[in-house]
């Protein structure tokens, strides 16, 4: 029995789970349904289980049996009843809905059902989700809809009434660690894997993957040498942060906020299972010594107003150079600026 298309592969959401079960058992499907969750935390995965559990032949066990004629067109990627759609570039555009409206209006080939899976609906451009909105008004007994999005806020809300809601919550980190470690992922690696992921599975295994934590080693590495030397060369480290690329900083700087909010948990005596970056902890320990809590709190407020200038593209190494230095002055005791993004802990 093939299981790719089975809940036995979903971690958490055991709730959600459990009414599309049922769903699949009464066989009562809705006609459109809107995942919605933060970015990685399973929608997609769960959106093709479903729509398998739809298209398959005994679909009355709850989920796809793994066995049927329609089973196997899925594996094979070849089922003429699942209609997949994502953005292209950026959006998904009216051209792809309509496209979608022309192959859709045909009855099922081979199913009972045919299932459309939109991926990102958040994307989809104005005049795309009108003509998406025209098919939720009145759509075909046999057609179901599943949409992911994991900005909810970006589609239109007469959209989101012709949907039914599923949201996806973040998944316990120590769920998401005992599943990586039955993987054979070392447990220290697991878990910070785990508590980095804000309770995204997906997020974790990129982190659990080989070179998964090469930029949050980089950012270590940022720290380290700010705390070893406040003499050298700050344009260098900074350099080493966004490394002429603008993408390079805005990823290292999600990691530097959590490594300085680590130091403020180690700093404050705050229990082990607050810090994120447990697989180093003897490493930030010492890191700790070297930093006050002025001058984490200050360091904490600096990087999240970074973030916030490069998700607004601000210039990358601009904004690189200001914050190392304002880091080595926070470091070597300098006074605190104020900033209202609050505390790292």
């Amino acid at each position: 029995m093939n299981t790719a298309y089975q809940w036995a592969g979903i971690i958490g959401h055991s709730q959600t789970i459990s009414m599309l079960r049922r769903m699949l058992q009464s066989g009562d499907i809705q006609h459109a349904m809107l995942f919605t969750g933060p970015d990685g935390v399973g929608k997609f995965t769960v959106a093709k289980i479903l729509a398998a559990g739809i298209l398959c032949e005994n679909h009355d066990q709850g989920e796809a049996c793994g066995i049927c004629s329609s089973c196997r067109m899925l594996v094979r990627g070849a089922h003429p009843d699942l209609y997949q759609l994502s953005p292209e570039g950026s959006s998904i555009k009216i051209d792809q809905i309509r496209s979608m409206q022309r192959e859709m209006a045909m009855s099922p080939f081979h199913s009972q059902k045919r299932v459309c899976i939109i991926e990102t609906a958040e994307t989809m451009t104005e005049q795309a989700a009108n003509s998406l909105l025209k098919v939720l008004e009145e759509p075909p007994a046999y057609l179901a809809f599943i949409l992911t999005s994991s900005q909810r806020y970006r589609l239109l809300d007469t959209v989101i009434s012709r949907c039914r809601l599923f949201p996806f919550q973040p998944v316990s980190p120590d769920l998401i660690a005992d599943t990586l470690i039955n993987k054979g992922i070392e447990s220290k690696k697991a878990l910070a894997a785990a508590r980095l992921s804000g309770g995204r599975i997906g997020a974790a295994h990129t982190f659990a993957a080989i070179g998964g934590l090469d930029a949050r080693d980089k950012a270590v590495a940022i720290l380290s040498r700010l705390s070893a030397d406040k003499s050298q060369n700050l344009l260098d480290i900074a350099a080493a942060l966004y490394e002429k690329e603008d993408k390079a900083a805005a990823q290292l700087m999600p990691h530097l906020s959590m490594l300085i909010r680590d130091l403020a948990v180690l700093k404050t005596a705050q229990p082990q299972p607050l810090v994120f970056n447990i697989d180093i902890i003897e490493q930030l320990a010492l890191l700790a010594k070297n930093w006050s809590e002025d001058a984490l709190s200050s360091s904490y407020a600096g990087l999240r107003q970074a973030e916030r200038a490069l998700a607004g593209n601000a210039n990358a190494r601009l904004t690189s150079e200001a914050l190392i230095i304002q880091l080595n002055e926070y470091i070597k005791g300098g006074k605190p600026v104020a900033n209202s993004s609050g505390s790292p802990v």
